[in-house]
């Protein structure tokens, strides 16, 4: 016997195959409307992931960038503070200190037989120092100092003049000019 053998008439033939078919195409397009699903989700899902990671990488640029601009401010002040210090170094390096040329002026004579009254202040490291001696033999100590100046041999002051010099009575006044280094 033959199995190949079909006594259907052919439109129930033609039928048959129809359904076959549209059975075929409903299996097709249950698949292609499975696959256009999966890929959607796929597309979907991706687009998700890469959303939120560009936004965590938005927030760290963003934090990264506020940083950056704090920094280059502090940046910019320390800056400016390091100019400012340098100036005010560059200030007082040249500036006249009159605390120490203060001190200078009361080592000016180291014994006590000779008495600084006043000085002032003339130019800068020029004094004009007013004072006293007790005693007329104390005049040549006033004179050897003054010299003993002029000939460089004070760490201290670098010239001395003896402007003027008068006695009333016991005492004797002086007046002179002093020049510190």
């Amino acid at each position: 016997m033959n199995n190949d053998l079909n006594l259907l008439p052919s439109s129930a033939k033609f039928q048959a195959e129809k359904v076959k078919w549209r059975k075929g195409a409903k299996n097709y397009l249950w698949v292609l409307g499975i696959l256009w699903l999966v890929l959607v989700l796929i597309v979907v899902v991706w687009w998700l992931v890469v959303k939120y990671g560009l936004a965590g990488v938005e927030k760290k640029y963003q934090r990264v960038l506020a940083n950056y601009k704090a920094l280059a401010g502090e940046v910019w002040e320390n800056e400016k503070i390091k100019y400012q210090t340098k100036v005010v170094g560059e200030i007082l390096v040249g500036r006249f200190e009159y605390g120490q040329t203060l001190r200078k002026i009361d080592e000016l004579f180291p014994s006590q037989k000779i008495k600084i009254d006043d000085f002032e202040l003339t130019e800068k490291k020029k004094f004009l120092v007013k004072g006293k001696i007790d005693d007329g033999p104390n005049v040549d100590d006033l004179e050897k100092r003054i010299s003993e100046i002029n000939q460089g041999g004070s760490e201290i002051f670098s010239g001395a003049k003896l402007l003027s010099l008068s006695v009333d009575g016991p005492v004797w006044s002086f007046e002179m000019e002093v020049n510190i280094k």
